[in-house]
């Protein structure tokens, strides 16, 4: 008769331990952005290291852990976005994010016996959206493990709206540009970069130019974001800093905008891009430049102007000076676009943007190693 309270008080005993444990599980953590262990790429605004901000598209966060069967992340953004998230290497899948929700479930059911990595990817460009990464939440017996990177070296694109991805997700020329149909995980440039096992930031913004953008606003121009963090942030105009980025590759493409409407002088543009390789050059002296001229422009468009002839005769001029002030810039000149469709308002689509990716990866390759 004394034997079953005793047994009673033991299994009462491991029924609360169990929960306990279970309970202990099941409890979030969460590990602030100016955790060491994360891996950011990008230009990102540190000035609050526990709210870092970022507008232009390819900026990623990187993350690696064990011992939890979920991932959650904390994100503010100021517009509906759009972001890339990949768990364990797998499919990538698409994250919508709103300006009033913070949280988001972007893994789950994980084995919590095994390493997991997450990396989150922004498709989009400031027009889109502008985010603020406070953090990830795993359970309470996660652990947060630094971030291995795996990539050879790094690629800094500079552009427009095709180096964004603008519309590359759209049905075709007549629909129109919303943030959904911008995937810069898909542009040519990310593409390029992911078949050379490169780390890649992209410097883009639709619509601008090296001397004047497509609405001929001469502000508009990406040379004077260069060293910015935001496009949009006119008053903040914080400067862009990263003693760990040093593009083996700098890639231009620009031009499209200039000589969207009319042809722009052949002096002005040549001694712009010539300053710009300048400073390009002061703070990465060994990355190697690449001039592109884009596939949207033809000699049939803008009418009677044979712009893509002009475009591509300016581009020659500036490599060879370039060169013979001893730097090293080259000239490669994309697939134009039109056999393989459309994407929104005219830009390339995903197939343009795969042949291009497959274009500029063939001629980057024997540059590498050179």
């Amino acid at each position: 008769m004394k034997v079953q309270p005793i047994i009673t008080t033991f299994f009462l005993f491991i029924m609360i331990t169990s929960c306990s444990i279970l309970k202990k599980e099941n409890q979030k953590k969460i590990f602030s952005a100016d955790d060491s262990a994360f891996h950011y790429v990008g230009r990102i605004d540190f000035e609050n290291p526990k709210l870092p901000s970022f507008s232009f598209p390819g900026v990623s966060i990187s993350l690696r852990f064990k011992k939890s069967a979920f991932c959650d992340l904390h994100l503010e953004s100021n517009k509906k976005d759009y972001y890339t998230i990949i768990v364990d290497e797998g499919e990538p899948f698409t994250l919508e994010v709103d300006n009033y929700t913070t949280r988001y479930s972007i893994a789950k059911d994980l084995d919590t016996s095994k390493e997991h990595t997450v990396q989150i990817i922004k498709r989009t460009e400031e027009i889109v959206g502008k985010g603020i990464f406070r953090g990830i939440g795993l359970s309470g017996k996660a652990e947060l493990l630094p971030w291995v990177n795996k990539t050879d070296f790094q690629i800094e694109f500079i552009g427009n709206s095709i180096t964004c991805g603008y519309g590359n997700e759209g049905e075709n020329q007549h629909c129109n540009f919303s943030g959904a149909t911008e995937n810069n995980y898909l542009a040519y440039s990310a593409l390029t970069a992911r078949a050379l096992n490169a780390e890649y930031m992209i410097t883009a913004a639709s619509g601008y130019g090296l001397m004047r953008s497509y609405q001929l606003d001469t502000l508009k121009i990406m040379p004077r974001f260069y060293d910015r963090v935001h496009v949009l942030d006119t008053e903040e105009r914080k400067e862009y800093k990263n003693l760990h980025w040093d593009p083996l590759f700098t890639i231009i493409n620009l031009g499209t905008n200039d000589f969207s409407k009319s042809i722009p002088d052949s002096v002005a543009f040549v001694d712009k891009y010539l300053s710009f390789i300048d400073e390009i050059k002061e703070k990465h002296p060994k990355t190697k430049v690449v001039c592109l001229s884009g596939p949207m422009l033809n000699n049939n468009w803008p009418p009677k102007t044979y712009a893509l002839l002009h475009l591509n005769n300016y581009l020659k001029v500036i490599v060879k000076e370039a060169n013979t002030k001893g730097q090293e810039v080259y000239f490669f000149e994309l697939t134009p676009q039109g056999k393989v469709g459309y994407g929104c308002d005219w830009h390339p689509n995903l197939a343009q943007h795969e042949l291009n990716a497959k274009d500029l990866s063939q001629f980057l390759s024997p540059l590498i190693n050179q």
